[in-house]
């Protein structure tokens, strides 16, 4: 599976915010698990007394500031959820999930040195299909990850 983890870390500065006007998000209730493949975390649906401190836009707002990572040139899946994952350091903790399930992802790196085969150069720079989610905690409103997940 090809995917990478962002960790958003304590003190280092934001990129520039780079969200355009037409960016736009779809507020959802999220109704089943969504399995985070390959990160050991499971969004569940919010228990029904949550009570978020912060409301969806003011998550979704974090595109705007720089410190979640978004496509402006996508609309963007938000629902509340309880991320579980006893090996992310989350135990049913209450996120805001900014969720761009149909995302374009390139690979990172170059193809190995002298490789001579032109299949696998291009196969190692075409961008592929992936989901890219924004966990932003629901009390706070400080972004806890940004994942991108290969599919």
């Amino acid at each position: 599976m090809a995917g990478c983890l962002l960790l958003t870390l304590a003190g280092a500065a934001p990129p520039a915010p780079s969200i355009a006007a037409s960016h736009s998000a779809r507020y959802l209730d999220l109704t089943a698990p969504v399995e985070l493949y390959g990160l050991g975390v499971t969004l569940r649906p919010p228990p029904q007394q949550a009570a978020p401190q912060i409301s969806g836009p003011q998550a979704f707002h974090t595109c705007a500031t720089g410190d979640s990572l978004c496509v402006p040139a996508l609309t963007a899946d938000v629902y509340l959820a309880q991320a579980e994952g006893p090996d992310s350091g989350m135990s049913s903790k209450l996120v805001w999930v900014i969720d761009y399930p149909e995302s374009s992802c390139l690979p990172y790196g170059i193809p190995p040195a002298g490789s001579a085969n032109p299949a696998l150069v291009k196969r190692l720079l075409t961008p592929y299909r992936c989901r890219l989610v924004n966990l932003v905690d629901a009390n706070t409103g400080r972004t806890l990850w940004s994942v991108r997940v290969g599919q």
